[in-house]
């Protein structure tokens, strides 16, 4: 089985905006403690996720990993199946421990947006889109 880390990065908020100084190292912390051993990269945007990071990340990582363009249920769903390892790295320091509530709050309003009435109709769903 192939090691995967999926990357969950998020955008500018009221208490932070990133720059490319702090999106490049993130990255380069997620190439020297994941794909240098290995692993395989899938990340995935956030709504608030600026197109810049997405274009940043797509010239700084090879093409063997999977950066994902768009806000996307079913690939967000995939890469925490699919993971070993999930990197909330800016999350947690920049929104702190309720993170997990915000992630939760921005999934169900995906699925309600993509007409998902129960979990279980993509559980399980290994595609990425």
């Amino acid at each position: 089985k192939e090691k995967i880390v999926s990357l969950i990065i998020g955008g500018p908020n009221k208490y932070y905006d990133y720059d490319e100084k702090i999106i490049n190292s993130i990255f380069t912390k997620i190439k020297q403690n994941f794909i240098s051993k290995g692993f395989q990269l899938i990340l995935i945007p956030s709504m608030r996720t600026p197109k810049k990071i997405i274009h940043l990340a797509k010239d700084y990582f090879d093409d063997n990993q999977i950066i994902v363009n768009d806000v996307d249920k079913k690939a967000y769903l995939s890469s925490l199946n699919l993971a070993d390892y999930i990197q909330l790295y800016t999350g947690m320091v920049f929104q702190g421990p309720n993170i997990a509530a915000n992630i939760k709050k921005e999934l169900k309003e995906l699925l309600l947006r993509d007409g998902v009435k129960n979990i279980s109709e993509i559980v399980g769903n290994k595609t990425l889109s």
